[in-house]
C-alpha cells in the first residue's frame, strides 16, 4: 500500500496520475488513523506543512507532519520507506533525523524533486 499525505490538490492530483491507486489523507490526524489500522505499508510520503495558506510556524507540531513522525516513534510499523517530500527546510530535516532515529529507512526529497524518479519508474513498466 502507498500512502500520501498533502493537502495541495496540485500535488495529489500529480502524485495520483503516477500512482492511482494510492491512499490519499489530507491531515496528520487521518493519517494517523489510517497508520494504525492499515499494514502492510511499502511506501509513506509526508508533507510537513498542512494549514493551507497558513504560514509555517516554528515548534508547531498538531496538525503537522511531525505530529505523524511523533506518532510513528511511539508506534513501531513496519514500513518499506518513508518519504519526506516537504519543502519546508526547517522542519523536514527534523523530521528525516527523528525517523532514522527510529529505525526507519526514510529520505527527504522535496516534491518535485521526486518526479524525474517517478517518470522513470513509469517509463520501465
Amino acid at each position: 500500500m502507498i500512502l500520501f499525505m498533502d493537502d495541495c490538490p496540485d500535488r495529489v492530483k500529480i502524485f495520483m496520475s503516477y500512482h492511482p491507486r494510492a491512499v490519499i489523507m489530507k491531515s496528520s490526524k487521518t493519517m494517523i488513523e489510517l497508520l494504525s489500522q492499515v499494514k502492510p505499508i511499502q511506501y509513506l510520503f509526508l508533507d510537513h506543512d498542512l494549514f493551507g495558506d497558513e504560514a509555517y510556524v516554528p515548534g508547531k507540531v498538531d496538525g503537522t507532519g511531525m505530529e505523524v513522525v511523533e506518532w510513528l516513534e511511539n508506534n513501531k510499523l513496519e514500513i518499506y520507506q518513508i518519504v519526506v517530500h516537504s519543502r519546508n527546510g526547517h522542519a523536514a530535516p527534523k523530521m528525516l533525523e527523528r525517523l532514522l532515529a527510529a529505525g526507519y529507512w526514510a529520505i527527504w526529497c522535496p516534491f518535485y524533486d521526486l518526479l524525474p524518479q517517478f517518470e522513470r519508474a513509469r517509463t520501465k513498466t
